[in-house]
């Protein structure tokens, strides 16, 4: 099952690449739905290239596993790509035999920022899950529109 998201950011592409490489960006897209904490209690400025950081999370102030973001740059011309490899580790999510998450950026001719970003994940209960997912995902596109507002 896929979610979607294809919107214009009000910023320039760089700015937009930093938000994504941002623990305190994700934070504030997610909040208050989604409440991350680092399991060894230090957030890092930006997500380290290909290291994994294992958080544990709370959605809706409910502990729900465990998940780790893990994250992959790759250029396309001028689109910008984040492979993010983590996923669910434990609590309702890991019950998907498949997450992969993947996010893009490319600026526009009047200076704006096109943001695109894709969740396929696949399982026995994704169909269960995917109606939290696309909602938590439409709430994080309005969320880091908020953000890149504020460049």
């Amino acid at each position: 099952m896929r979610i979607v998201l294809d919107l214009i950011l009000d910023c320039d592409v760089e700015h937009a690449w930093s938000l994504l490489h941002s623990p305190a960006a994700m934070r504030f897209a997610m909040s208050p739905v989604l409440e991350p904490t680092p399991v060894d209690g230090a957030w890092p400025e930006r997500w380290p290239a290909a290291t994994p950081v294992a958080l544990s999370t709370r959605m809706a102030g409910v502990p729900s596993g465990r998940m780790t973001v893990e994250l992959h740059d790759e250029l396309r011309g001028d689109v910008r790509i984040v492979h993010d490899r983590g996923g669910p580790v434990s609590g309702p999510l890991a019950a998907l035999s498949s997450w992969r998450h993947r996010m893009a950026v490319s600026p526009l001719p009047d200076g704006r920022t096109r943001f695109r970003d894709r969740l396929d994940v696949r399982g026995v209960a994704a169909p269960a899950v995917w109606p939290t997912l696309w909602a938590l995902w439409q709430w994080r596109g309005h969320r880091l529109q908020v953000l890149a507002r504020r460049a």
